[in-house]
């Protein structure tokens, strides 16, 4: 374990996520390129379009449902009904984007979009404030957690108020998703660890950065298979990353 101080790790934390708060507003704003609904898989199944992204959906629900029965039966080990709660709220997010991210595949365009990312967002945040309850503080993970909420969600609104005009800019919204690949692992570093298996925060990182590069290599993975889209992949591996979480609830120990 590093040998900061409490006030130096709470210091060093504040001016990382200062810094990358700073970072993402100087660069230029940006914008989803044209032809971003525009998924490569757009088979039908019956009277569903878009077949293949709308059922690839099917991972978060079920790791979602099955998070919520592990605490409703008390089947992880959780210190706290605030962890807890945080947890759960992880769990509800992750049924909710199965139906966000449905919805918005049945049918994608920049209105169905917000529902999706609105979804996802109350998953990055709980995720996050569970992991400040464990490592830091409960009452610390709770008021990062509705903090984060209210910036995401504002950030998103921002975003399609901005496309409503013509001219979107997603550079808050891309700070959330920024801000847990790099202050997880920040804070996984700095801060000592409560529980054992701590590791399947970082297998979950991985799964959900493979999930990234699938979303990219969309059209190239769908060629390459004639199955299955490189999009449709990064559901199921955006699932596997969540799946990590859960077994790591269920095994760790004190």
């Amino acid at each position: 374990m590093n040998g900061y101080s409490v006030e130096m790790r709470h210091l060093m934390t504040a001016l990382a996520a200062l810094f990358l708060i700073l970072v993402g507003f100087l660069l230029p704003a940006f914008d989803q390129p044209d032809g971003y609904h525009l998924w490569v898989d757009q088979r039908t199944l019956g009277v569903i379009p878009n077949a293949g992204d709308v059922f690839s959906n099917i991972g978060f629900f079920l790791v979602g449902c099955a998070g919520l029965f592990t605490l409703a039966t008390g089947r992880a080990f959780i210190h706290g009904r605030h962890e807890a709660r945080l947890w759960g709220a992880f769990f509800i997010g992750l049924i909710a984007t199965a139906a966000g991210s449905g919805y918005y595949h049945w049918h994608p365009i920049d209105a169905t979009l917000v529902w999706d990312r609105a979804a996802m967002a109350l998953t990055f945040c709980a995720l996050f404030g569970a992991l400040v309850s464990d490592r830091i503080g409960a009452r610390a993970g709770v008021l990062l957690f509705a903090a984060l909420l209210v910036y995401a969600l504002t950030s998103i609104f921002y975003w399609y108020a901005g496309r409503l005009e013509g001219a979107g800019d997603l550079r808050p919204y891309a700070m959330v998703q920024v801000a847990l690949f790099v202050l997880i692992p920040w804070i996984l570093w700095l801060y000592p660890a409560r529980y054992s298996h701590s590791s399947f925060y970082l297998l979950a990182l991985a799964s959900y950065a493979l999930a990234l590069i699938s979303e990219y290599f969309d059209r190239a993975i769908f060629e390459a298979t004639a199955v299955i889209s490189g999009h449709s992949l990064k559901h199921l591996l955006g699932a596997l990353a969540a799946a990590w979480l859960l077994l790591m609830l269920r095994r760790r120990k004190p």
